[in-house]
């Protein structure tokens, strides 16, 4: 008597819990977002996928050089008027990437990033590779997803 009892307030808190992040999320985001690169001053469209752990930012012509002891990258981005600009950062670490597509994973420069996403500022890391043949040339992953915010892939 005393498990059931017990078993039935936690369903209840748990109901309440959820409840209460369903009707109060700090932020719900949907399937395409824009999103705000503060230190360039660009725009851009964002898909999130909460299945990537990593954001990815679509980089054309990288290279790294060493300036020192740090790992620095260079590479152009397309903005939304289909202008390049080259932009130039120290590499944070890399990642190892696997996909569905590829029979050996592949190494990606990660990077960071000042962006905003619906007014919030957040230092998110952008693995970078060549996504020009993709739709979104950002993917938000799961990390820069913030704790509270809701993705609701229909809006």
């Amino acid at each position: 008597m005393l498990k059931a009892g017990l078993a039935f307030l936690a369903g209840v808190f748990c109901m309440l819990l959820f409840t209460q992040v369903l009707h109060h999320p700090s932020k719900i985001l949907s399937a395409v977002e824009l999103v705000y690169f503060s230190q360039l001053n660009i725009q851009l469209n964002g898909r999130v996928d909460t299945g990537a752990t990593t954001s990815s930012l679509s980089a054309q012509d990288i290279e790294i050089t060493k300036q020192g002891e740090q790992a620095w990258v260079s590479f152009q981005l397309e903005t939304a008027s289909d202008q390049f600009i080259t932009i130039q950062r120290p590499v944070i670490r890399y990642a190892t990437i696997r996909q569905a597509n590829q029979l050996e994973p592949s190494s990606r420069p990660v990077i960071e990033l000042l962006v905003e996403i619906q007014g919030e500022s957040l230092l998110v890391e952008f693995t970078l590779t060549d996504r020009s043949h993709l739709r979104y040339p950002v993917l938000l992953g799961r990390k820069a997803v913030q704790p509270g915010w809701l993705v609701d892939i229909h809006r």
